[in-house]
């Protein structure tokens, strides 16, 4: 956690929002997580996990959010959001990772439900659920809301790091190969 005296000498506890609480705010502030301004204000605040020592609760919902940033001017809003805590000293899970089958994508639409139009909670679930082993272990396929952020919550900053990783080079090798397939049919 950092530390930040603010000009009024109030010092604010700051630490990173890991993924699975970023999923909760998205679920309690719904259609407000797709707008960027407003999220990345939310995450700053959600950041703030001490003021004067005193531990601050997540805020889950746009009121908390509302109320939480009426204690800060402009100015200090933007320090704390330039804050750029360290992520946890955590080493990263080894994972074994998969494509969804149709059925397994068809499966998580059918548990994200009406979280379907939540784009902070979305994106997660859909990493998450291809991890099929975690440091060896056996992941079971999330079959419930809870399911999905408590494999989130077990992957953390690292492992979702990781498992991001994992996609965005699958998405390359598709694009090299899209590409390579449409020069050869130049040819």
């Amino acid at each position: 956690m950092i530390d930040v005296t603010l000009d009024d000498g109030r010092v604010i506890g700051i630490e990173p929002v890991a993924p699975h609480e970023a999923m909760t705010i998205a679920a309690g502030c719904r259609e407000l997580s797709g707008v960027r301004q407003w999220w990345q204000t939310a995450m700053a605040l959600a950041a703030i996990r001490k003021i004067d020592g005193v531990p601050r609760p997540l805020p889950v919902h746009e009121k908390h959010i509302e109320g939480l940033i009426r204690q800060f001017s402009r100015d200090e809003l933007a320090v704390i959001a330039n804050v750029k805590a360290p992520a946890p000293d955590a080493v990263a899970p080894a994972l074994e990772m998969a494509k969804l089958t149709p059925l397994e994508t068809l499966r998580l639409w059918a548990v994200i439900g009406e979280y379907e139009a939540i784009p902070g909670w979305v994106a997660p679930a859909f990493i998450a659920a291809q991890v099929r082993k975690i440091d060896g272990e056996d992941v079971e396929f999330p079959a419930s809301k809870d399911a999905v952020r408590q494999l989130v919550a077990r992957l953390g900053v690292p492992g979702m790091t990781v498992a991001s990783a994992f996609l965005v080079a699958g998405l390359e090798r598709v694009k090299a190969s899209a590409a390579a397939k449409q020069a050869a049919a130049k040819n």
